[in-house]
């Protein structure tokens, strides 16, 4: 966020002087250099690590077919409409009884 501020003060500041291609070089080897300050400090090294880690979790996960997603995706489509026909049901009844209760004189 802080980057992202410096930058825009950056432009602003650097507008009339540089033009924009440099601007953007300057930019990108800010970045860069954020980078690498960043992967060689403590929560950097973790952060890598992190995201090494889970790299290879995502290589062991065991994705579906195309068949085994559709079919899936069917018995949820299926499901879903069951269930909103259901509560559709007990809603309507619910609605009756009460209005068929209010409209009651005594």
């Amino acid at each position: 966020m802080i980057f992202f501020a410096a930058a825009a003060i950056g432009n602003i500041y650097f507008q009339q002087i540089y033009s924009l291609p440099i601007r953007v070089i300057g930019m990108a080897i800010a970045l860069v250099i954020a980078f690498i300050l960043a992967a060689i400090t403590n929560q950097g090294t973790k952060a890598r690590a992190f995201f090494n880690d889970s790299r290879t979790e995502a290589r062991k996960v065991v994705w579906p077919t195309r068949a085994e997603a559709r079919q899936t995706t069917l018995i949820v489509i299926g499901v879903t409409m069951i269930a909103s026909l259901f509560f559709w049901a007990v809603d309507s009844i619910i609605v009756t009884v009460i209005n068929f209760l209010t409209d009651l004189r005594f």
